[in-house]
This record gives C-alpha cells, structure tokens and sequence, in this order.
C-alpha cells in the first residue's frame, strides 16, 4: 500500500520443501504489487527445485541484493533470528536496522 515510501522491498522466504510455502495467494499479491520475493528451501531431496536451498540465514549474503539504507525485519524461530541478527550485522546492518517478532 505503502511500497513508495521504501523503496525497494525485497522478502527472503525459507521452508523446508516447496509445499511447505503458506500464503500463495498473498506473496502473489505482493509480487504484483513489486515486491521482490527470494524463496529458500532447505530440503530439497526429493523436490522439483532450480532455486536456493539452505537455510536463509546461511543464504543472505547470496541472495540479498544491494540495498540503500536497508532494514530488516525477521520473522521466525528464536534460533533463527538469532542466527540472522547476526548474520545481518556482520554484513553491516546497524543493530537499529533489524526488527524482530520477539
């Protein structure tokens, strides 16, 4: 509603397989409305999957384009926000720049 006021808004979806994706309908929505979605999954044995596999955290340095004045926002476990506060300081995001569900 609201995506000229931030510019470019990239979202980095994990599951573990591709049927484990929710919200088809709404990241259809955000797609058509501009936003960038990267989908990650981390078990791919088994899968029809050409996309990256892992686990997001672990993928943010390989999948996050370029941003000006960046800000994230994590949503998920406790052990992976952890792991992704982390991950994203040391590629140099402020600890202001990254907001979290806990």
């Amino acid at each position: 509603r609201h995506a000229d006021d931030y510019g470019q808004l990239v979202v980095l979806y994990g599951a573990r397989t591709p049927d484990d994706f929710c919200y088809r309908d709404e990241t259809e929505t955000w797609e058509a409305a501009g936003v960038e979605l990267r989908q990650v999954i981390s078990r791919p044995d088994g899968h029809d999957w050409s996309g990256p596999t892992g686990y997001v955290q672990s993928l943010l340095d390989h999948v996050l384009p370029d941003l000006s004045s960046p800000v994230a926002l994590i949503c998920g476990s406790q052990e992976m926000i952890g792991q992704t506060r982390d991950r994203l300081q040391q590629m140099g995001f402020a600890p202001e720049e990254i907001l979290t569900n806990y």
